[in-house]
């Protein structure tokens, strides 16, 4: 892919995150965890990380496409052709 695609592609794939989720769909989950962990930490002298988060999860929690991949790998089974970016952009 030649970077005028590479670039048309990301702001595709960009602006229908945008427009389905909002800011918190393109940011990394992973840094709101630790920023949200280090507030409570300073507000109210408690912290968390993954594992406590995930223990109060249920299979309603995680987004289809995530359990898709999970099942996926788990399964040693191999993707369908096109299953990222046609997922993501909501195809």
């Amino acid at each position: 892919m030649d970077v005028k695609t590479a670039n048309k592609t990301a702001r595709e794939l960009v602006s229908a995150r945008w427009t389905t989720s909002g800011f918190l769909g393109l940011v990394s989950g992973k840094l709101v965890l630790s920023k949200l962990s280090m507030w409570t930490q300073q507000e109210f002298g408690v912290s968390f990380g993954a594992p406590a988060v995930v223990r109060y999860m249920s299979a309603t929690d995680v987004h289809q496409e995530v359990g898709l991949v999970l099942r996926t790998i788990e399964e040693g089974t191999a993707f369908d052709s096109g299953f990222g970016r046609q997922n993501m952009l909501g195809a």
